[in-house]
């Protein structure tokens, strides 16, 4: 792989910003002497650009966010066509025209803690998309053999997480709390016997814990948590599942 940088860089007393665009040049073969296959050297050229920026409010709180962009190249075990029958009943087989799969991620960041009292409340939420999907094309035979093909999909992928949480101490138990929550949302696709099969995941939870301040002669930790799941498949609603 070859790469290339155009960036500029400010760093002041408060903000801070790093923006850029990476030039990516990824080549690929490979040669399976034994079988005689071969994947002929193929060439990919992106232009990959990125920000990255700190705002400092305070001397105790701040704020940062990042966007950035990546290639996924395919694995040469999913290029190559032989044939995998490991398993008479499952067989897997590689697509020698599959492309990179390109991804745009952010995240957000913001923390504010009060080093006098032990408290502080910090929040971050992430996300991003991933383009030309490489996923799975899963076709059933008349005898139930199960043929797994990768593939890629014009169908996005999306993915975000979200998570929160507050310290605080209560002086008159000498305890120190922290409250938690958090969340995530992710989708994508595939196939089943050429029909798009989109799956999608969520969660919700949360977290209470304590423990005592001074520990000079005596600790005590306690606490709990909660988490909730969802899964659906658009085209398989059997599978559909809902758990703690």
């Amino acid at each position: 792989n070859q790469t290339g940088r155009v960036a500029y860089r400010y760093t002041g007393s408060a903000h801070n910003i790093d923006v850029g665009v990476r030039a990516a040049r990824y080549t690929q073969s490979a040669v399976e002497e034994r079988f005689a296959t071969t994947i002929p050297m193929r060439e990919f050229v992106y232009a990959l650009p990125y920000v990255n920026y700190n705002w400092s409010i305070s001397t105790f709180s701040r704020v940062g966010a990042n966007y950035s962009t990546s290639v996924d190249m395919p694995e040469l075990t999913q290029l190559l066509t032989l044939l995998d029958i490991t398993n008479p009943l499952v067989k897997y087989v590689g697509n020698p025209n599959l492309e990179p799969q390109v991804s745009h991620n952010m995240w957000m960041h913001y923390g504010r803690w009060n080093s006098f009292d032990g408290s502080g409340f910090f929040a971050s939420i992430s996300g991003g998309r991933t383009d030309n999907v490489i996923s799975t094309d899963q076709t059933i035979d008349s005898n139930y053999v199960r043929i797994f093909r990768p593939e890629n999909y014009s169908e996005p992928a999306y993915r975000v997480s979200a998570d929160a949480n507050y310290r605080f101490t209560i002086k008159q138990l000498g305890m120190s709390t922290r409250v938690r929550v958090n969340g995530g949302y992710n989708q994508s696709p595939n196939s089943l016997n050429g029909e798009l099969n989109i799956q999608s995941g969520s969660n919700v939870g949360g977290q209470l814990s304590f423990r005592n301040t001074n520990q000079e002669f005596f600790g005590y930790s306690f606490g709990g948590e909660l988490n909730y799941n969802w899964s659906f498949y658009s085209l398989q609603e059997q599978l559909n599942q809902e758990y703690l």
